[in-house]
Formats: C-alpha cells, sequence, structure tokens
C-alpha cells in the first residue's frame, strides 16, 4: 500500500489526458478559423470597399452636428466648393471636394491646406444642382458609379 500512496501523490504538471485534451481544443479553434475565413471574404461589405467608402462620404458630409453647405459648383461640375462653421468658434471654414488624376482620390481639401480623402479608385466625378440640391455622380476605375443627392443646403447669401 505505500507504493501506491507514492504514485498518487499531487505533483505539479498537466497528465498526459489534460495535454492531449489541450491539443485538441486548440486544433478546434485553428479548424474554425479556417472554416470562417473564406465565409468573411464572401460577405459583400468586406469585399467591396467601395460601397463602404461610399456611404462613409455621404454620411461625412451630411453630418447633423456641424453640416457642410455648397457655395457653387466649380471647373465645369467636377469640383464642389463647400463651407463649413468651425465648432469652436463658429468662423466658416471653405472646402473644395475634388478628384486627383494622379492617384485617384475624391477629397476633401481645405482652400488654406490639408486634405481629407473620401472615396478611392475614382475615376471621374460630376456635380449639378438640381432642385437646390447637390447630385452627385462618381464613376470608378473598374467601371462601377454611385450616385446620390446630397442633402446638404446651399449657403445663404
Amino acid at each position: 500500500m505505500k507504493n501506491y500512496r507514492w504514485f498518487y501523490k499531487n505533483k505539479p504538471g498537466f497528465t498526459l489526458i489534460e495535454a492531449c485534451l489541450g491539443l485538441v481544443i486548440i486544433s478546434i479553434i485553428i479548424a474554425l478559423l479556417n472554416f470562417a475565413n473564406p465565409v468573411l471574404h464572401k460577405h459583400p461589405i468586406l469585399n467591396n470597399p467601395v460601397n463602404l467608402t461610399w456611404q462613409n462620404m455621404i454620411s461625412t458630409l451630411e453630418e447633423s452636428s456641424n453640416p457642410f453647405e455648397w457655395i457653387e459648383i466649380l471647373n465645369d461640375g467636377n469640383n464642389l466648393k463647400l463651407t463649413r462653421l468651425t465648432s469652436k468658434n463658429q468662423v466658416s471654414k471653405e472646402y473644395i471636394l475634388k478628384v486627383t488624376k494622379v492617384t485617384h482620390t475624391l477629397y476633401v481639401s481645405g482652400i488654406e491646406r490639408g486634405y481629407m480623402p473620401v472615396v478611392y479608385n475614382v475615376r471621374q466625378v460630376m456635380f449639378q444642382e438640381r432642385h437646390q440640391r447637390i447630385w452627385i455622380k462618381v464613376i470608378y476605375i473598374n467601371g462601377e458609379s454611385n450616385e446620390a443627392y446630397l442633402a446638404i443646403n446651399k449657403q445663404k447669401a
């Protein structure tokens, strides 16, 4: 009986069963990640970032807390001059929404300095005044296009 007590004493470390159980759990997690990977790549928003950046641009321009107002359409309908009150001192700042031909990026540029890219892979952008609103159409390099009426008001004179 004395020999058996030595065998059952609590010793530090893992038993063989605990180690095998840990390996099984790790392999199940890896298998689930491998299964989820193709599913995530087929998701329409993750696979098509054009729609995601388009929606971000629209929501940025139409932000209700500090909205943009449009002043005029420039450069034969390819640029849009905007204004926005700053939240700190309520001073109006002017911006231009335009496309760069080099990087194919639609961005908001400050008149003084700075810029914020809003949509990438843009071949052409068109602005038109329709019913006191701005209609925008963006054509991408891959041939897709998006268009919308921006819910921004014309600046009051």
